[in-house]
């Protein structure tokens, strides 16, 4: 197959995300502790950021998504705060660029994670 129909994989091998589930306060307006997960089965290193470094957190939520600035101060530890966003209940994707905002496959350095955010109405009923 020429090179140039080689077609699309979701398949990134990006280094994986994960959060402290501890420390972070998963809901709208709460921050999340963003840690990498080590390499495995082929997946990339984490980035090597430093203490300083800019990069964004993206989340993802239906059809819309958010860019969040974070500023290195642990490069084991990103902190990054949700975004205030109209529901109160669902999935986030959260991926991690360099970029203001992810146009293509290669904007992304890190990711995915998944972020479940639970109404307090619901959970009062379940």
């Amino acid at each position: 197959m020429p090179s140039h129909l080689i077609p699309p994989t979701l398949v990134q091998l990006l280094p994986k995300l994960a959060y402290n589930s501890t420390t972070s306060a998963v809901q709208p307006g709460g921050f999340v502790d963003i840690t990498f997960k080590p390499a495995t089965h082929g997946d990339q290193a984490p980035p090597l950021l430093n203490k300083g470094d800019n990069i964004n957190a993206v989340f993802f939520h239906a059809l819309w998504n958010w860019t969040v600035p974070i500023t290195v101060n642990d490069p084991t530890i990103l902190r990054a705060q949700i975004p205030n966003i109209t529901s109160w209940s669902g999935e986030l994707i959260v991926a991690l660029t360099y970029n203001t905002s992810i146009i293509q496959a290669e904007d992304v350095i890190a990711g995915p994670l998944q972020l479940e955010l639970d109404s307090p109405l619901l959970l009062a009923f379940s």
